[in-house]
């Protein structure tokens, strides 16, 4: 035998291996592309849509761009949300100067999100219907109108929060142990939770709980004291990162007033006297949604206390603590406040998805070929697109409402006054009185306000935010002041110091959570400010 046959041999053998590798690992590509289709059917932030109205994310991206050029957060501009948050938006920034970067974040935290699912799946399923329960999940975790538009707080904890579920299963799994990385990228997973919505950690707050309790009963102490030193290490990573980058920036006070102050003490809660009062009071909150949501009331109350007794699932009484003290743990710090947006309840969607389990570990999975496996994924697919809902808004339907209410634009407000907007030498532009509307995005321009928008606290709480808005307009330092009320309004409903100091350039009606009418003002007097 030639050298040149061996070679050859050797190689055809290589490559063999490389294709049974990738063949081993096609779930993974399989789930990247589910991953790549939902967030393309149901996110806003995709090609398929013009444009992301969703003043929650616009805010977001303006900060996350603000950022991406240098501007401090907290200190430069003003938001409520957390920094690991607004660091997720600066690298959708690098990413995109568009809503693209914000659409390939998405995907994905999407994809680690179905890989956790698929991986709590195979301790109980084989492959094709570990894939058949991600191809489910993914209907309850984008269902209008929890999910929104796209890119939430939310959305984007899915891999936090799943992993606490994945870390209970592994728990019971491998005989109430687990193991250190799993205990650091714990700490971590709350650490990113608790820097960009603190409401969000219940569930790793209710899982630490329940573990040491379960740890003690069983008399494992080297077991807690890992656990505590390695999630703590995971915690304290991402805390030092935050606290050393505004250390570093001189901004530590306005990181504690921006999220911690102005949150507990500025945003409006429910007045309520004791903290026994307050945690009723969440539960109530939480419960009323089903009232006139009887699939939401199946899947988060009936279809969880059912599957609890399934035996096949929760194997021990340890198992059932970390659970229910995870779940209920989450909905009372969700609920906590007192004030609930309907996308809160997005939050809890991947507890909606462990009852699949019940029903799949009882299906003979022995006939599910590849074809009736790719069927599935397109008929939840198909599912996804109509109970989000998002696709009536998209390209596929250009003359709907979010464009005009009229049909007599063409294009977004947003989209239309950028182009005016850009026609100007080095423009400047305000938002005023009202969450991020999205200009700043379409006209690619960054705020040169603190107050670059108004967000949910009243006037008397926070004086100082309208009071520089006013300041802006009352002495011209903006070429262009954007505002809305609701269809309908006139001219004269628009504050007096605007109509004074600039002109009406632009009108439109369009839906935008509600029917809108948008506005666009260019200072009067001079070219620019």
């Amino acid at each position: 035998m030639t050298a040149k046959t061996v070679d050859r041999i050797r190689n055809q053998q290589n490559k063999k291996t490389l294709w049974h590798k990738l063949l081993s690992k096609g779930h993974y590509i399989f789930l990247f592309l589910v991953a790549i289709v939902t967030i393309m059917i149901v996110s806003k932030n995709s090609p398929l849509y013009i444009l992301n109205n969703w003043v929650d994310l616009n805010a977001f991206l303006t900060m996350g761009k603000g950022w991406a050029h240098g501007l401090i957060p907290y200190k430069d501009l003003f938001e409520q949300k957390g920094p690991a948050l607004f660091f997720i938006f600066r690298i959708a920034a690098c990413l995109s100067n568009s809503y693209f970067g914000v659409f390939l974040v998405e995907i994905v935290f999407f994809f680690v999100t179905l890989v956790l699912i698929f991986k709590i799946a195979r301790f109980f399923l084989d492959i094709k219907s570990s894939l058949i329960m991600c191809f489910i999940s993914t209907v309850f975790l984008t269902m209008g109108p929890y999910f929104s538009n796209g890119g939430s707080a939310e959305e984007l904890a899915f891999p936090a929060i799943f992993y606490t579920l994945y870390l209970i299963f592994k728990f019971q799994h491998y005989g109430f142990r687990l193991n250190p990385p799993s205990y650091i990228l714990a700490g971590v997973s709350l650490g990113y939770l608790f820097w960009s919505k603190y409401t969000m950690i219940g569930s790793w707050i209710g899982f630490f709980v329940a573990l040491a309790i379960c740890l003690l009963i069983l008399k494992d102490l080297k077991q807690l004291i890992q656990a505590v030193v390695y999630s703590l290490f995971g915690f304290s990573a991402i805390n030092f990162l935050v606290f050393a980058y505004f250390y570093v920036n001189q901004a530590l006070n306005d990181l504690y007033f921006a999220y911690f102050y102005s949150n507990i003490k500025l945003y409006p809660t429910a007045q309520l006297p004791t903290v026994l009062s307050k945690l009723v009071n969440a539960v109530m909150i939480f419960v009323a949604q089903f009232k006139d949501k009887p699939l939401l009331l199946v899947f988060l109350i009936i279809g969880i206390f059912v599957t609890l007794f399934d035996k096949k699932i929760f194997q021990s009484n340890y198992t059932v603590f970390l659970y229910l003290s995870a779940y209920f743990l989450l909905i009372l710090t969700t609920f906590y406040g007192g004030k609930t947006f309907i996308y809160y309840y997005l939050i809890l969607m991947p507890f909606a998805c462990v009852p699949i389990l019940s029903l799949f570990v009882r299906i003979n999975q022995d006939h599910m070929s590849f074809l009736r496996l790719g069927l599935l994924s397109l008929a939840c697919a198909v599912l996804s697109m109509g109970m989000n809902g998002n696709i009536s808004y998209s390209k596929i339907f250009p003359q709907n409402a979010g464009v005009s209410l009229n049909n007599t634009d063409s294009e977004p407000a947003q989209v239309r006054f950028a182009k005016i907007i850009r026609q100007e030498k080095n423009p400047t532009l305000l938002n005023y009185g009202h969450l991020d509307m999205g200009l700043y995005q379409a006209a690619d321009i960054l705020p040169i306000n603190y107050f670059f928008h108004r967000v949910n606290i009243p006037h008397n709480h926070l004086p100082e935010m309208m009071d520089e808005q006013n300041r802006v307009v009352n002495k011209k330092q903006v070429m262009f002041v954007v505002c809305r009320t609701p269809y309908g309004k006139k001219e004269e409903d628009i504050p007096k110091n605007i109509r004074d100091n600039y002109e009406l350039v632009a009108k439109q009606d369009q839906y935008s959570g509600m029917d809108l009418t948008f506005w666009l003002y260019k200072v009067k007097g001079q070219s620019t400010p």
